[in-house]
């Protein structure tokens, strides 16, 4: 019984030193940003417990970095924050409606294999295996949000051409929402190509 309970205190202690590292990030505003918004004195770590707690922030008009790519549509979040990734160290993922968002902070770079093909946001690369740098991470979405695109591959095409061509009479790919695929579809799609 006591090796029991000094077994549970042990991983206790870990659980909580774990939880009590300062989260790293590299925008000083933006730290200050989250650090105000969840009213914490710079003495107080800022940790994954800590951000697990901010839900909305409001940065005001501090300088930080901001990325173009972070403005991807994934609509609602349909997993927990922070949850690790296979139960790797330092390697996180959250799962929205429209795709995923991966963080890498374990100390080297890692492959991730997504449950089906996603296109990343800021690498532009559509597979099922990818590969996130260390200190970095990706959006990564399901589908592209152009309809036009109906064989998913990033780029409208001829390809998509095809697609749709081989099932006129079908309900799907249905590009123009009449409920039946036909040669309004492939207009729409032809239109589109290049663009």
């Amino acid at each position: 019984m006591k090796q029991i309970l000094t077994t549970g205190l042990c991983v206790l202690i870990v659980c909580s030193v774990a939880l009590a590292q300062e989260e790293w990030m590299p925008d000083p505003n933006l730290r200050q940003a989250v650090r105000e918004t969840l009213e914490l004195p710079d003495n107080v770590l800022l940790t994954q417990l800590e951000m697990k707690r901010l839900t909305e922030l409001h940065a005001g008009n501090r300088q930080h970095y901001w990325y173009d790519f972070w403005d991807a549509d994934l609509g609602q979040p349909i997993g927990e924050k922070a949850q690790p990734y296979e139960n790797r160290e330092g390697l996180f993922i959250r799962e929205f409606t429209n795709g995923w968002t991966v963080y890498n902070r374990s100390g080297k770079a890692q492959e991730i294999q997504l449950p089906e093909q996603a296109t990343g946001v800021e690498s532009g690369l559509r597979n099922t295996i990818h590969i996130v740098p260390d200190l970095d991470g990706e959006i990564y979405l399901k589908r592209t949000t152009d309809r036009h695109d109906v064989n998913g591959d990033g780029t409208i095409n001829v390809l998509d051409l095809v697609v749709v061509a081989n099932a006129i009479g079908k309900n799907a790919p249905d590009v123009n929402g009449d409920g039946v695929v036909n040669v309004l579809d492939l207009v729409l799609v032809a239109n589109q190509i290049g663009q």
